[in-house]
């Protein structure tokens, strides 16, 4: 009975520390989508539960004891994690005049500070009353153990989630297709926005080629620097009503574009590269260099670019 409760209040204290953690990344603007911020929640909630099952029986483990004080120490560290009740609501904490100046993170932070403070102190009590509790045997303390590795898996399952939230691409739907221009070239074209796709009707064919070509608007008066396209294949049809895609690493191809102006600027690669079950391919393209590791975390937000740039239809050859 004891085990069960000190479960639930460690599963109602990851819950807390999990919800104030993705506010707080959402208030610094490092997490944005709902996808995104359940997983990154989710994460944050089982990696704290993660520490304290292993705290809770690594110590019983290594001082095997039951009794009262045991108990209420633990209940009441992780009952301490109600004070992020507090910074959630945004309760505003009874400050000085001159501290209404400061950052707005200020606050949420003082009040997790206020709940590390607290836990801290009655995990301290924990360890003491472990120690001059009632021992017992030592096999008791292997169950916490479990729900440790639980955690490890929501953990790894969470933060799986949230990297291919990351691969997820809004499609451009109703785009009339024009005769363009470019050069002594005219082809079948659409305007890119930046951080959106363009799904074409594709099958895989052996031993055949594919290109793609893109270019600069003529009016664009701007240099452009390198950019990085993304060919994605699916086994969605191209007249799917689907707004949004995701598809996953091994199917996503990316490849670096230096535009040139007043030309066609042509990306060509093998059919065999396409998955067997290939419909159709998305194309998108953006600034960001994917190598980059901030980017791939979603840490690294960059302003989406003001202009577009014309994708031709595929041509096969």
């Amino acid at each position: 009975m004891a085990n069960a409760v000190q479960i639930l209040l460690i599963f109602l204290a990851s819950v807390l520390v999990g919800l104030w953690g993705c506010g707080m990344l959402m208030d610094t603007g490092l997490l944005h989508g709902f996808e995104a911020e359940v997983a990154v929640a989710l994460c944050i909630a089982a990696a704290y539960a993660l520490v304290q099952c292993l705290f809770h029986g690594g110590t019983l483990l290594l001082k095997p004891a039951r009794g009262a004080g045991v108990l209420i120490a633990e209940s009441l560290s992780q009952l301490s994690a109600l004070i992020l009740l507090l910074s959630l609501a945004h309760v505003r904490l009874p400050l000085p005049a001159a501290a209404s100046s400061l950052p707005a993170l200020v606050t949420p932070l003082l009040y997790f500070a206020l709940f590390v403070g607290l836990h801290l102190f009655f995990k301290l009590m924990f360890f003491f009353a472990a120690v001059q509790g009632t021992p017992v045997s030592r096999a008791a303390s292997l169950f916490w153990f479990l729900p440790a590795g639980l955690s490890v898996v929501v953990m790894a399952g969470a933060a799986g989630s949230y990297l291919l939230s990351l691969e997820n691409v809004s499609l451009l739907k109703q785009v009339t297709p024009e005769q363009i221009m470019i050069g002594d070239v005219t082809m079948t074209a659409r305007l890119l926005p930046e951080k959106k796709a363009l799904l074409f009707p594709m099958k895989k064919q052996p031993g055949r080629t594919i290109s793609l070509f893109f270019a600069l608007p003529p009016e664009l008066k701007k240099e452009v620097p390198p950019l990085f396209v993304r060919i994605r294949s699916t086994s969605e049809s191209a007249d799917t009503g689907k707004a949004l895609f995701r598809a996953a690493p091994s199917r996503t191809t990316r490849y670096r574009l230096a535009p040139v102006d007043g030309a066609w600027n042509a990306i060509s690669f093998d059919s065999a590269l396409l998955a067997p079950d290939t419909a159709s391919i998305l194309v998108d393209w953006t600034e960001k260099d994917p190598a980059d590791w901030r980017a791939r975390l979603g840490l690294k937000k960059a302003p989406v670019s003001s202009y577009r740039l014309w994708v031709a239809d595929p041509v096969i050859q």
